[in-house]
């Protein structure tokens, strides 16, 4: 029967990477993992909100409509956020070994600790203000997009009941059914990486990249030169499905194989490129590969 999926993912994602962060993990029903999940829930609400682009392609619209940016509620939500990140880091702080790291926030410290360099970012006080930070960046992007491909991963399964049985058959294959996936699995499983790429290909996750300004004039493909100060907005989703694919709106994981084994494509970038690449790709990428073969494994049971 119908089942609504919104927020099914959210939380063991959290919690994995949660996990990652502090070595802790909660059941679902926790109240400190709920907090922090309905926290990031509201936030994302927010963000997509309509008038929150119309603030950030019309800047000069706060002046007269301050009330569309909701600019306290987002400033609530992301302190209390903080303050639960923070809590953490002192509890670290106290428990710290030097000489044996539990999770990224003991790594991190200890390279804090180490840091004799005042004008690096990991020194001192400085150094702790980083990682919470880095902890915001990485639950904040981490954990939404993660849930929201695995939400449109059930959509294509559902949809495309061949591509879920050609899955079925190569997870019975090499996982059998009697354990579940692990990652070291991936290797020996190119029709299943194929499917998640194209998942993530044609999956509206993020359609438009993070908004940049020109600090100086740029010529682009066709002879036209953008002003300095030009604001630039990345259509992801023009790269994901436009003409390079030919038949972009198709759900075709065949497009990623090549004589049984997954075919790299430059223009597959969900992860965006450069600088400003995702930090978390490679984490994303297990994520997805575990939670979506596991998910099989679970229903095949």
């Amino acid at each position: 029967g119908p089942l609504d999926l919104a927020g099914v993912f959210n939380l063991p994602i959290l919690n994995a990477l949660w996990r990652v962060c502090t070595s802790e993990s909660y059941e679902y029903d926790d109240p400190k993992l709920t907090a922090i999940i309905n926290k990031m829930t509201e936030f994302f609400k927010l963000a997509g909100d309509k008038s929150v682009f119309l603030i950030i392609k019309f800047p000069w619209l706060f002046r007269w409509f301050p009330t569309l940016l909701k600019r306290d509620l987002h400033i609530s939500i992301n302190q209390d956020l903080m303050q639960l990140i923070e809590k953490s880091i002192a509890e670290h702080q106290e428990t710290l070994d030097m000489n044996d790291p539990r999770d990224f926030i003991d790594s991190y410290l200890v390279e804090v600790a180490n840091m004799a360099d005042k004008n690096s970012s990991f020194y001192g006080k400085e150094g702790i203000r980083s990682l919470t930070h880095t902890m915001m960046d990485l639950f904040m992007a981490g954990s939404e997009t993660t849930s929201t491909t695995l939400t449109w991963a059930v959509l294509y399964m559902v949809r495309e009941p061949q591509v879920q049985a050609k899955v079925q058959a190569e997870i019975d294959n090499i996982v059998g059914r009697s354990r579940m996936p692990c990652s070291a699995d991936r290797a020996s499983m190119p029709y299943t990486e194929a499917v998640i790429h194209e998942i993530m290909r044609c999956g509206n996750i993020v359609p438009f990249g993070v908004e940049h300004s020109s600090s100086e004039p740029i010529t682009v493909a066709g002879g036209i030169t953008l002003p300095a100060h030009t604001m630039i907005v990345p259509l992801m989703i023009n790269v994901l499905k436009g003409d390079h694919w030919q038949d972009g709106l198709k759900f075709n994981p065949d497009r990623f194989l090549k004589d049984g084994c997954v075919k790299k494509d430059d223009h597959l970038i969900p992860f965006s490129i450069g600088k400003r690449q995702c930090l978390g790709e490679t984490l994303a990428k297990v994520e997805m590969f575990l939670f979506f073969t596991g998910m099989n494994i679970s229903l095949s049971l």
